[in-house]
Formats: structure tokens, C-alpha cells, sequence
């Protein structure tokens, strides 16, 4: 981890390339001295410019983060300090040059999320043995970045998150001074990352905000009082997403990481003699530079998953072209050309911009192998033909290029008993096709208590002292809101006889239920509703519920 990489960043600028190798012209051995003037990060927030990284220096003279930047040059004064404008597409540039640098200790590297605090993770799973050790190995990567002039943290431990938890929360940092690399090593040993964990704040976890905020009402701050809760417990009250979180941090289950692709090889850019001015233009540089791109994936029977295109703009009123990146990602791996370019030029119809185009980079992010399909030899649809997903792939490509990525998904399905949280949004694709099954569902929640004679009231009985809720079937067609209706009944606990809806009346002939679904404090909003299935004289089934405070009923599904 890099402390204050924004002002780090300045030191490794006129020296890194961005595929991480150092320029002929630039000093091998960098001084350790620190700049001759205190540096200082600001950005505008909320309307206000503010500083958001200073160095060690600047906070002697009383300037640190959140501070107004009029209240900075207050306290600075006479003094000579740099002041530099934040540039968050540079930071990410040059860190991702410096993983391209330590490529050499090993060949899966990958950039962290964290702006301020930047990471890089590498992958040493079975390179250490070329190095002797794990701590030699440490101890070489410790050297390499302390002649680049960096301040950094650097951990092992057996998953990513233990790893940048350990670096983040650790007391030690590297000095500058030469020889000294290997005073602090941050080493866990090889099963002891759960031990490691507990005794840090649950921001170790890698956390949101809102949940942070969330734990902190709560009172947890600790990773060890998180997992006095049980799993149940911590998933249906706080989201699977924390849980997912320990598990991944612990090792239960794998983290993906998105790894640095190999350098020069899956990249072109084209800089063009006259700027292009014209649509057909650009998408016919953007096709020059695919064709060596996929040339050199099917020789390795790979397809492209996540693609970027940059396109540098050079308007009249800037001083420096500006850069859009554009980024897809497909549901599959793709080798059509066609296909693709029908999906970028989707995307480039709605964009807008003033000026020419000065230069094209394409880059593939990520790539899989192409699967293959046996075809039927019968010719015609047949029952027995197999079904194939790319025609359904390349529509779902096109229309997310349309609509954007967050407007096509399929619905994932999350064991939870409340409707209104049943699904949740996945990737397209999630649901179709036999090499993508759905995830499997959480394990019921059981009850550790026995309420006796509970069948007329939604519930079965059972034997041992553990009995769970009788589910009734979930209807096809789930309303956005429920709708409330007018209905007559015999009973005010028991099932409606009838019900209006829109004015049209509804018969009901027969009932299951009611089944009680109510959610605790913890959700927000609390839900007590009694669900009826009722069927109509005329076939129909609908999905009913009545309101446990009010006594109001609503549809809230049908039954196809």
C-alpha cells in the first residue's frame, strides 16, 4: 500500500513508463531526499476547494486533509509550498505503471479501488520458491521501490483482503533512508489471517460507507465483535454482503481481483496524420486496430470479455486534450467482429463532443476462452436440437450498448422469505444457457422455539423442538407496488370471499394460508402481512395479502 499517492505519484512522474519500464533518460538510483517544498493535494468539494493529501511537511505547518484551501494558504503564508490540482486519471495511470513495474516479482498483479491510499496486489502463490522465501521476496520488492523514491507498506498474508488489511492497519512504514527495507515486514503466517482480523476495526473488511455507518450505530468496531453475531443472524439482518466479505477475507471463498492484462500485447493506439473529425472516421480507425487484436486471440482460441476504447479530444477551449473511455463488457467471450463493432457503434451514437479526435487506444481488458457448440444434425428446429446463448448473448450485448450496463439483468434469486427483497439484479446471462447456473440459494433460517397448534395459522408442527414456516408457492408476475383492494370476508383473520379490483368484482372460491412473512427492526421499514393464495371462479389465482396493523388488504401478485 502507498500512502498518500497523490503526492507520491510526483515523485515516479518523469520516470515510470505506462507499461511500467523506466525511461533511458531518467536516474536509475533517485535521491531520498524529500522536494524542497512541502506538497499539498486539493479538489473542489461540495462546492468548496479543499485539501485532500499533504505531505508529512505541509502537516507540520498545520494544513491537513478537509481543510478549506483558503485556510491553507492562510497557515502557509511566505512559505514556499507546492500546490497541486488533484488529477484522479493520472493517479490511477502511473499506479497501474507501478504495477506494470512489479510484474517482476510477479506475473498477476492487480490495482486496488482506494484513491488516496493506493494498493497493489500481487499473486506470489508459487514464485516464492524463486526467490528463496517469502520475507527474501519481500525484502527484493522492499529494495525495487525504495530506489524509486516511494514510501509504502507492504504485507503477505494467505488471501488479498487479509493482506491490505494488515498493510492499512499496521504500524509500521517503510523509512526512506537506504539499508533500512527490511527493519519491518509484515508477514502473517500461513493460517493465522482469521487471528490476524480480529483485533482490527471492521473497516478492515473493505466495507461501504453506508455499512460502516451502519455498524457504528450498532456499536461494532471491531472484526472480533462483528463475529459474535452468527452467520445466520449477520446475513439476514445486515445483508450477505458482509458476510461475503469475511469469507472472502478468510479465504472460505475466492476473491477476484481484476489482474493487470500482459503488456504491448492485447493494446493498440492509432494517431492519426489529421485529426478525425467525422463518425465514420473514428469507427473505421476502431476497426483497423481490432483486427490485430482478434488475430491474436483465436490463434489462442480466446474471446474478448471486457474491452476499452480511448478516444483523446482536442477541443478549441482546453488547453490539453481531454480523454473518454469507453468500456464493454460482453456476455461472452466474442471473436465476431462484426459484433463488436455493432456494439461500439452503438455506444458512439450517444456520445456527444466538440472537436477532433487526436488519437485511438484500444485495449482488452479481459479475455476467455471461446466456447464451442455441438449442432444438431437434423436440420430444422427440433425438440431434441441443443440450445445455443450467443444469439441471445449478442442481444443483450446490443441493448445494454443502447441502454446502458445497470438497464439489462436477470433476476437472481436470494432465499430471502420477504418479496420485496427475493431477487436481486445479476449480470445477463446469469439464468440461460447450461454452462451458467443461477447461485445457489442461502439455507432456510430455522427457529429455536416451539409454538404448539400453529397449522391454522400458516405454520407445521413438527416432532422435534425446530419447525419452519410452511412457504407457499411464489407467484410468476410480482407487482412493483402492491395494490390495495376492497374485499368481504367471514372472518377478519380468515381468507376473503370476494375482492374489487378496479372496479371489477372477483369471486374467490378457494384459499391457501395465510402464510406470515414479517421482518425485524433492522430492515427499516417493518413488514407484518398474512399472504393468501385465492383462486377465482374463472381460474384465476392471485397472490394476497393482509395488513397485520391496519386490517388493509392488496394484491400483490398473479398466477399465470
Amino acid at each position: 500500500m502507498f500512502p498518500r499517492w497523490p503526492v507520491q505519484r510526483l515523485r515516479v512522474e518523469g520516470l515510470l513508463g505506462p507499461e511500467g519500464h523506466i525511461h533511458p533518460g531518467g536516474p536509475r538510483h533517485l535521491p531520498p531526499n524529500e522536494p524542497p517544498a512541502p506538497v499539498v493535494v486539493w479538489d473542489h468539494r461540495g462546492g468548496v476547494a479543499r485539501v485532500v493529501v499533504s505531505c508529512p511537511r505541509a502537516e507540520e505547518l498545520g494544513i491537513c486533509p478537509g481543510m478549506p484551501l483558503a485556510e491553507a494558504l492562510a497557515l502557509a503564508g511566505p512559505q514556499l509550498v507546492q500546490w497541486q490540482a488533484r488529477d484522479p486519471h493520472t493517479d490511477r495511470q502511473y499506479l497501474q505503471a507501478l504495477g506494470y513495474f512489479c510484474q517482476q516479482f510477479s506475473p498477476h498483479v492487480a490495482v486496488g479501488p482506494e484513491e488516496v491510499h493506493a494498493a497493489l496486489f500481487l499473486d506470489v502463490t508459487g514464485t516464492t520458491r524463486y526467490f528463496g522465501s517469502e520475507e527474501a521476496l519481500c525484502r527484493k520488492v522492499a529494495r525495487a521501490l525504495h530506489q524509486l523514491g516511494l514510501r509504502f507498506r507492504l504485507a503477505v498474508a494467505d488471501t488479498p483482503t487479509g493482506a491490505w488489511a494488515v498493510a492499512f492497519y499496521g504500524k509500521s512504514l517503510f523509512p526512506s533512508r537506504p539499508g533500512a527495507e527490511d527493519d519491518a515486514l509484515e508477514i502473517v503466517p500461513p493460517g493465522k489471517t482469521t487471528e490476524a482480523l480480529c483485533p482490527l476495526p471492521v473497516g478492515a473488511l473493505r466495507l461501504d460507507s453506508p455499512t460502516l455507518e451502519l455498524l457504528s450505530r450498532l456499536g461494532i468496531h471491531t472484526v472480533e465483535q462483528l463475529l459474535k453475531i452468527p452467520p445466520e443472524e449477520l446475513r439476514y439482518r445486515l445483508g450477505p454482503g458482509i458476510w461475503r466479505r469475511w469469507q472472502e477475507a478468510t479465504g472460505q471463498v475466492p476473491e477476484v481481483l481484476p489482474f493487470l492484462p500482459p503488456p504491448h500485447h492485447l493494446r493498440r493506439t492509432f494517431l492519426p496524420e489529421f485529426p478525425l473529425g467525422d463518425y465514420p472516421s473514428v469507427l473505421q480507425a476502431i476497426e483497423d486496430l481490432l483486427e490485430p487484436l482478434l488475430g491474436e486471440l483465436e490463434a489462442r482460441n480466446q474471446g474478448v470479455i471486457a474491452l476499452s476504447c480511448r478516444l483523446a479530444r482536442e477541443c478549441p477551449r482546453d488547453t490539453k486534450p481531454r480523454e473518454s473511455v469507453l468500456e464493454f463488457l460482453f456476455s461472452r467471450p466474442v471473436l465476431c467482429k462484426k459484433h463488436i463493432l455493432s456494439v461500439i457503434e452503438l455506444r458512439l451514437e450517444t456520445m456527444r463532443w466538440h472537436g477532433t479526435i487526436r488519437g485511438v487506444t484500444l485495449e482488452v481488458l479481459q479475455f476467455g476462452p471461446v466456447e464451442g457448440f455441438q449442432h444438431c444434425l437434423v436440420f430444422g428446429d427440433t425438440p431434441g436440437s441443443e440450445y445455443s446463448p450467443r444469439p441471445v448473448g449478442e442481444l443483450l450485448d446490443r441493448l445494454r450498448a443502447r441502454l446502458g450496463p445497470q438497464a439489462v439483468c436477470s433476476p437472481v434469486l436470494t432465499g430471502e422469505v420477504n418479496p420485496d427483497r427475493s431477487w436481486i439484479p445479476g449480470p445477463p446471462l446469469s439464468g440461460f444457457g447450461p454452462s451458467l447456473p443461477l447461485p445457489k440459494r442461502f439455507p432456510q433460517a430455522r427457529y429455536p422455539h416451539k409454538e404448539p397448534n400453529m397449522s391454522a395459522r400458516g405454520y407445521t408442527s413438527e416432532d422435534s423442538e425446530f419447525f419452519r414456516p410452511r412457504r407457499l408457492p411464489r407467484p410468476t408476475t410480482l407487482l412493483k407496488e402492491p395494490i390495495p383492494i376492497a374485499t368481504i370476508a367471514i372472518s377478519p383473520w380468515g381468507a376473503p370471499i370476494q375482492f374489487v379490483l378496479k372496479g371489477k368484482p372477483y369471486q374467490l372460491t378457494r384459499s391457501w394460508g395465510p402464510e406470515r412473512i414479517e421482518t425485524g427492526w433492522w430492515r427499516g421499514e417493518i413488514i407484518r402481512r398474512d399472504y393468501f393464495r385465492s383462486e377465482t371462479t374463472t381460474g384465476h389465482r392471485f397472490w394476497l395479502f393482509r395488513e397485520l396493523d391496519t386490517g388493509q388488504w392488496f394484491l400483490h401478485g398473479i398466477f399465470d
